[in-house]
Order: structure tokens, then sequence, then C-alpha cells
């Protein structure tokens, strides 16, 4: 895999270029909000940012392939390093002047994503990590909490209409009955706080791989173990169960199978 502090700085200034972006156009009431085929939105910030931080790529390494949200991939796609990025994630808090959005950063090698940034300007924070080298954030180094009972642990959740429609509602509930506290997230900072030990586990079962990518690889540097509701260590599979390693195995036993 080599040394991946270079791919972090690379990531850390892209992060840059999208919170300038981003934080240039909040609240702009000239903000152009469309509605995509999927009914999800995405502005003229959202294209922008991708349209700078594929420039930026093109000149620092174009030999890698290029995954984002609003263009889709470029390169090899069979290529071993990807870049996989949402220009800005949480689009609907974005356009409605909302704290929850920020730009997700991520290289996979292999399939597997081991450097993220998840950055979130309005809110002042950012997470950082490259697996093997280092985790920290804005606030200093980070790590996974090492709280062992499910019966004292503050989970963060999607809310439980969207486990519901995944089948799971049953499992969810098994979670939720057994957690000290679950709370309704709906961006990424519940990543961020989770490998900051404000969280000990997150659970998400719908997403794209831009959604997840870069959370993946901050958590996994943190400590976390991050998977699918299958239980594989992937980001690609819309769902994703991350916690500390004592919780971990204990959340999945919980949520089961899909009815």
């Amino acid at each position: 895999m080599g040394d991946l502090s270079d791919d972090l700085e690379l990531a850390l200034r892209l992060a840059d270029v999208a919170d300038d972006i981003s934080r240039r156009w909040w609240r702009d009431p000239a903000l152009d909000v469309q509605v995509k085929p999927d009914n999800s939105l995405v502005t003229n910030a959202d294209k922008e940012v991708e349209a700078r931080l594929r420039e930026v790529l093109a000149r620092a390494r174009p030999d890698d392939t290029v995954l984002g949200e609003e263009e889709g991939l470029t390169g090899d796609p069979d290529g071993r390093r990807r870049w996989i990025f949402d220009p800005i994630d949480g689009t609907a808090n974005y356009a409605r002047g909302r704290h929850g959005f920020g730009a997700l950063i991520a290289l996979a090698v292999d399939g597997t994503p081991v450097v993220g940034v998840v950055s979130m300007p309005a809110l002042h924070e950012r997470w950082w990590g490259a697996v093997g080298v280092t985790a920290d954030s804005t606030g200093g180094p980070i790590a996974v909490s090492t709280m062992e009972s499910l019966e004292e642990a503050h989970v963060a959740y999607s809310g439980p209409a969207v486990w519901r429609r995944r089948g799971y509602g049953d499992g969810i509930e098994r979670v939720r009955a057994a957690s000290y506290e679950m709370y309704t997230v709906g961006d990424a900072s519940a990543f961020g706080n989770l490998a900051s030990g404000r969280y000990e586990a997150v659970l998400c079962p719908g997403g794209k791989v831009w959604d997840f990518a870069a959370s993946y690889a901050v958590m996994t540097a943190a400590g976390a173990v991050v998977t699918d509701v299958a239980g594989q260590p992937r980001a690609d599979t819309g769902t994703l169960v991350a916690a500390n390693p004592t919780l971990h195995p204990q959340i999945l036993a919980l949520l089961g199978s899909a009815a």
C-alpha cells in the first residue's frame, strides 16, 4: 500500500478547496437548487466543488481513478487507487441553510478506503485519518470509545423507519432496547463523533459509497470496526454498522438478518 501520509495531506488539501467553495455559497440567495432524477438535491455549489476537486486530482494524481457523486467514474475502472468523494454531503441541509453539511474525501486502495477526511465547515469540525498512520481532528487526536457494555452505550442511527424499510425493524428495536440511548442523526458528524469516542456505535442502512468511504477510513483509523449489516468490511453495499471492537459483534447479533 505504501506510505499514505502524502495521500492524507492531499485529501486535507482537497477538503480545504471544498470548504472554501461551500462556505462561499452557503445561505447565498443566488444558490441554485435542482432536483435530480433520484429525487435528491444538487446545487451549483456541489457542481463547482466537484469540478475543482477533479482539477486538483488531475494535476496531483493523474494516474488515479476518480469517483464523485455528480460526475461519476473517470479513469481506469480496474485501477488499484480510487479517490471517492461527495462534494457536499447533506445537500438538503445545505440548501436550507442548516449546519449539517460537509465534504467527504476518501482514497480507496484495492477497494478498501484507507484515507479519509470528513469536513463540516459550518460546525467548525473536521476529522481525518489514514489507516495505520494517524487519526486526528480539529480537537486533537481521536480514538474510539473503550466502553464494553451496550447498556451504557450511546448509539447514533438514522431513525427506525429506514431500518423497517430495509427489513430490520425488529433488529433495530432490539438494539434500542439494549442500549442506554439512541439518537437520530442525519449527517456525517455522527461518524466523526464515533471516531472521537462520543458515540459507541453508528448505524446507517442507506447510502452510496461516496457517503461512506471517507467515514469508513476515519473510523477504521481511529480503531472502530466498520462493516455492512452482513458483517463484511465494505463501504459499498449501502449499509454501515460501525462500533468499537467490543460492541460491534453484539450489535450485529441484535440486528440479525433482514425479515
